[in-house]
């Protein structure tokens, strides 16, 4: 893959980190910067890549020609070109961990209440017993809470 323009391919990730990012150092950045950002879903966001890529996101941006200043999140050096690399990879690292929760929890769940439904039957629960035990984790379920 060719480097985006103004990188270049000098800046491979970390030994043993796919996105060369720090989680703890995401974590740390997120509790204490995300909230200073005036946007409450962008200021968490931008708080993580800022930490995990050990970078100082924020300042004085342009926006329709009118210049805001922002808070700083994260307590690294200034980004680079190079960082964009790192960030782009950071994302889709992000991305396909999002994703493979959001396929594998439903999974688990569903999985779960099979158990649950297929222990009743093998202790002696017949029809009946198994009738209500689906209905009695149906219930919650019903009013958008988990069983």
């Amino acid at each position: 893959m060719a480097p985006l323009p103004g990188t270049s391919a000098q800046s491979p990730p970390a030994e043993g980190h796919l996105a060369s990012g720090s989680a703890a150092a995401a974590l740390r950045a997120v509790l204490r910067d995300g909230g200073r950002h005036p946007s409450p879903n962008a200021g968490r966001c931008e708080a993580a890549f800022a930490g995990a890529l050990g970078l100082r996101l924020g300042g004085t941006n342009i926006y329709g020609g009118v210049a805001e200043v922002r808070p700083e999140l994260g307590e690294g050096r200034a980004p680079e070109p190079d960082d964009i690399r790192r960030a782009i990879r950071l994302s889709r690292a992000v991305t396909a961990a999002a994703t493979g929760l959001a396929v594998l929890v439903p999974l688990a769940s569903g999985a779960l209440l099979t158990r649950r439904l297929a222990g009743l039957a093998a202790f002696g629960g017949g029809p009946s017993s198994l009738r209500s035990c689906v209905q009695a984790a149906a219930r919650p379920l019903a009013r958008g809470r988990r069983a």
